[in-house]
């Protein structure tokens, strides 16, 4: 989808407009997530490092675009409703409250995980991975039943 749009229905009252780039990124680390945790070797962990640069990245110009259209904020303008946008007509993906709050923990999860490496830290890097799986399980089941 383009730009922003109203929710329609109330089911949709739990999801966030999240900017597509922001997405794609959180979704590169989540594929390294799932390649270390098989293997975690030094390449696959130097591959999760690197997803999660261009995470930091592409967060870090969110914050920035932020930063220029805060003080529009009180004349209604400044107000992204768009997670993570940089541009004033982003591209934007539903993206389920509960579904991005499990990513936020996968990432937070893989930053430790790699950067402070121990046997307890790989743990909570499954432990996150299986939440968010879960998560994902959850929604699309409970979008699988009839009205």
């Amino acid at each position: 989808m383009f730009g922003r749009h109203r929710k329609d229905h109330p089911d949709e009252e739990d999801e966030l407009e999240v900017d597509a780039g922001l997405e794609g990124d959180i979704s590169d680390v989540e594929r390294s997530v799932v390649a270390y945790l098989e293997d975690p070797t030094d390449d696959r962990c130097h591959d999760l490092l690197v997803a999660l640069g261009r995470l930091d990245d592409q967060i870090a110009l969110g914050d920035a675009y932020q930063d220029t259209v805060g003080w529009l904020t009180p004349l209604g303008v400044g107000n992204p409703e768009v997670l993570g946008e940089t541009n004033t007509n982003p591209i934007a993906q539903a993206v389920s409250s509960a579904e991005f709050q499990a990513q936020v923990v996968l990432v937070k999860a893989a930053k430790t995980a790699v950067t402070e490496p121990t046997p307890d830290t790989l743990d909570d890097l499954r432990r996150a991975n299986d939440i968010l799986t879960t998560v994902r399980a959850q929604e699309q089941s409970a979008g699988d039943t009839p009205e």
